[in-house]
């Protein structure tokens, strides 16, 4: 269980430094136009607008983020559905040695049939050792967002089609 901990943390944690990495980038990257613009108004250069970075059209860029954040939201779910029911056993009762072995113990304590059969039950019952596995419902929240951008996308483009 320690060493899945461990891999949990270690993984996020490589996402966390390749966020700050992307943000940190894309900051310097803004910070160059920037300072190329205020040298370019210095000299009474004409200036390209802000838009003009932009390949997609503007209510395109909504449909764009509306399929990232609804299929963020969908593996997510799957993912955390997936691992909180694969966490949520309890290996001990799968390994048919130890059953075995604690079987013949509790006979010779002098545990009756009906003793031994119920401690062996409820040793291969299925316990929740982790979080519960609901908690993988948290990737509802990105995929709401999605459909959310995906809407607007919509009504910006009936819109867009009116005038």
């Amino acid at each position: 269980m320690s060493e899945q901990i461990v891999a949990i943390v270690l993984s996020g944690a490589l996402v966390i430094v390749g966020v700050v990495a992307y943000l940190v980038l894309r900051h310097q990257k803004e910070l160059l136009q920037h300072r190329e613009r205020m040298a370019a108004l210095e000299k009474g250069l004409p200036t390209e607008s802000a838009t003009a970075h932009s390949s997609l059209p503007p209510h395109r860029i909504y449909f764009l983020r509306g399929m990232i954040w609804l299929f963020t939201g969908l593996a997510l779910l799957a993912f955390l559905t997936v691992f909180f029911a694969a966490t949520a056993t309890n290996p001990v009762g799968d390994d048919l040695g130890f059953r075995l072995m604690h079987e013949k113990h509790l006979r010779e304590l002098g545990a009756t049939d009906e003793q031994v059969r119920q401690a062996m039950k409820q040793m291969t019952e299925r316990r929740p050792d982790g979080p519960p596995i609901q908690l993988g419902m948290i990737g509802l929240v990105p995929a709401a967002v999605g459909v959310a951008y995906l809407l607007f996308y919509r009504a910006e483009q009936r819109r867009a089609g009116q005038r």
